[in-house]
């Protein structure tokens, strides 16, 4: 497990602040987070150490989408499981290679 890198913080700050009501439970989560890469694509696997539990019953609250330069979509899935941050998934939708990495100036809900 390793640091989020400063670009990782950011998606994931855009992604929870479409969660009004879950949000600051789940930014404090953030703080503590860990994470290490599951795929070529970026997805991680996020561990956290504090103990506030969000009260959110949906595997996957947040989905994101960014464009690829050849205008593929990329998706972005927030998985929280048992109120905790769980995972970031990334994937192309036609699942060719991810082009460019996602940036948060350029997610859309």
């Amino acid at each position: 497990m390793r640091d989020l890198t400063e670009r990782e913080q950011k998606i994931l700050e855009a992604m929870l602040g479409q969660l009004p009501g879950v949000e600051p439970q789940l930014r404090e989560q953030l703080t503590t987070a860990r994470a290490s890469q599951i795929d070529d694509e970026g997805s991680l696997r996020l561990d956290v150490t504090s103990p506030v539990v969000a009260d959110i019953q949906d595997r996957v609250p947040v989905t994101a989408t960014f464009d690829d330069t050849d205008n593929i979509p990329i998706y972005l899935l927030l998985h929280v499981i048992e109120g905790k941050l769980a995972e970031l998934e990334i994937y192309k939708g036609d699942g060719s290679r991810i082009i460019a990495r996602p940036t948060p100036e350029r997610l859309y809900f």
